[in-house]
């Protein structure tokens, strides 16, 4: 039975690819949160369904005062064509990793998601220019409780490690169509 899904799956992937459009693009990032800036990158491949509509993977790396997160995302997007270039949208959600310099202090990971849109530019036959901005919004606390103890005393202590991926982004990039 898992042989016939999963050759049922691989014959579904084929024949969409073979009728829709592949898209891989390399693009640089700048995102913000309560004042601090993140800079970064990533890469994101795109299966257009049809001219309108498409599947988007993205991996990217966004590093700030030592720390960094690196968001992986899925999302759908839409694409509206217009004379000379396309503006979309595009909404999904991800799993945002964080780390940092002190691993004593590193937050856990969290599922979020994000929504925008942009502006798409040809520049060669099977390659584009895109500016997009999107709004992030992932979040995650734990609290950890450290104690000892001596002759005649006890402590205890506990502090709050959060993350908090909440804010604008601006991405900038190229698209090449495969």
């Amino acid at each position: 039975m898992k042989r016939v899904i999963g050759i049922t799956l691989v014959l579904i992937c084929l024949t969409c690819s073979a009728m829709a459009e592949s898209r891989i693009s390399p693009f640089l990032s700048w995102a913000s949160n309560n004042g601090m800036s993140a800079l970064g990158g990533g890469l994101q491949y795109e299966f257009m369904i049809n001219a309108n509509f498409g599947i988007a993977g993205r991996a990217a790396y966004l590093t700030a005062s030592g720390d960094s997160i690196m968001p992986l995302t899925l999302g759908l997007t839409g694409v509206l064509p217009l004379k000379g270039i396309s503006l979309y949208a595009a909404v999904g959600g991800g799993y945002f990793i964080p780390n940092t310099e002190d691993p004593n202090d590193k937050p856990d990971a969290a599922f979020g998601f994000y929504l925008g849109g942009g502006i798409r530019v040809p520049i060669a036959k099977a390659i584009d220019f895109f500016a997009e901005i999107a709004y992030l919004n992932a979040k995650s606390e734990k609290t950890i409780t450290e104690s000892g103890s001596g002759p005649g005393y006890y402590w205890e202590y506990t502090r709050t490690i959060s993350m908090d991926v909440s804010g604008p982004a601006i991405n900038l990039g190229i698209t090449f169509k495969l």
